[in-house]
C-alpha cells in the first residue's frame, strides 16, 4: 500500500523548491532587467529542459515575458519581468520601484554588454564576491552621493573591499581615459570604492588595456595637472574572461 503521508510531504517539498527557484529568477531580473535561459539556468541550478520548463511556467502565470532578438546567424531569447511581476516586486513604502521588461528597447550592443556582465557576475559570485550592484543601481547611488563616474557594476570582493567593475568588449579612444582615471581616483579618495577592475572580453585584451592606462602620465583634477605615480596605477587591475 502507498504511504500517502510521504506523498504529501514530497509534494510539499516540490512546491517549496519550485517557489525558491522562481524567487531566484525574480530577484535576478529585478536587478538585471533581462536575461537568457542559459544564464538563468545557472542562477537556479537547473540545466536543459528543467530551466526551460520553469521559465515557460512563469510566462504562463504572468510573471515573465520574452523577446526573440536576432544576433547574427541565430536568435537569442531573453526573458524579463511583466508589469504585474514588477508591481509585486516593488517596495513602494521604501521608494523601490522595479522596472518591468519592455520588448523592442534592447540594442545589439546593450544585449551583448549586459549578458557579458551577467556572466561575469556569476563567475565572481561563485568565488565569494557579494553585494553586486548593477549600473542602474550604481547610477541611483551615484546621483544620491555625487559619484564622478558610474561603473558598469560595483561589488565587494572576498577581502571585503568595494570594487568598481568595468566590462570592456572594445577599446575606447585614448582621450577618454584620463578623465576616467581622474574621476575614479577621486572616488577612491572619498572612500566610495577601493579599486577598479577592468574585465576584458570580445575584441578587448587585458594586457593591451593595461598598456593604455600606463601610457597616461598626467591627469587633470579640478583644473590642476597631476602626475600619476605607481601607487595610482596599482589601483587599476585588468583581467580577461
Amino acid at each position: 500500500m502507498t504511504n500517502t503521508k510521504f506523498l504529501v510531504k514530497d509534494k510539499g517539498e516540490q512546491k517549496l523548491r519550485i517557489a525558491e527557484k522562481r524567487q531566484l529568477i525574480l530577484n535576478w531580473l529585478k536587478s538585471e532587467n533581462f536575461s537568457t535561459c542559459e544564464i538563468l539556468s545557472q542562477v537556479i541550478g537547473l540545466r536543459g529542459q528543467g530551466a526551460h520548463n520553469t521559465l515557460k511556467a512563469m510566462k504562463r502565470d504572468g510573471l515573465l515575458r520574452s523577446e526573440d532578438l536576432p544576433t547574427g546567424a541565430r536568435i537569442q531569447v531573453v526573458y524579463g519581468l511583466t508589469p504585474h511581476a514588477a508591481m509585486l516586486a516593488s517596495d513602494f513604502e521604501n521608494g523601490e520601484v522595479i522596472n518591468y521588461f519592455e520588448p523592442g528597447r534592447i540594442s545589439p550592443w546593450t544585449l551583448q554588454h549586459s549578458l557579458s556582465l551577467q556572466k561575469l557576475r556569476l563567475q565572481l559570485e561563485a568565488t565569494g564576491w557579494t553585494s553586486w550592484r548593477t549600473e542602474r543601481e550604481c547610477r541611483r547611488e551615484g546621483q544620491e552621493h555625487g559619484w564622478l563616474k558610474v561603473p558598469d557594476a560595483v561589488a565587494t570582493d572576498p577581502q571585503g573591499e568595494r570594487v568598481a567593475l568595468e566590462c570592456e568588449r572594445s577599446y575606447k579612444s585614448l582621450k577618454r581615459f584620463p578623465p576616467i582615471l581622474a574621476n575614479y581616483l577621486q572616488m577612491m579618495k572619498q572612500n566610495r570604492i577601493a579599486k577598479v577592475h577592468y574585465w576584458c572580453t570580445g575584441q578587448c585584451d587585458a594586457q593591451k588595456m593595461q598598456q593604455i592606462f600606463k601610457s597616461i602620465k598626467q591627469i587633470t583634477i579640478k583644473g590642476q595637472i597631476a602626475d600619476l605615480k605607481p601607487e595610482h596605477y596599482q589601483k587599476f587591475q585588468f583581467f580577461n574572461f
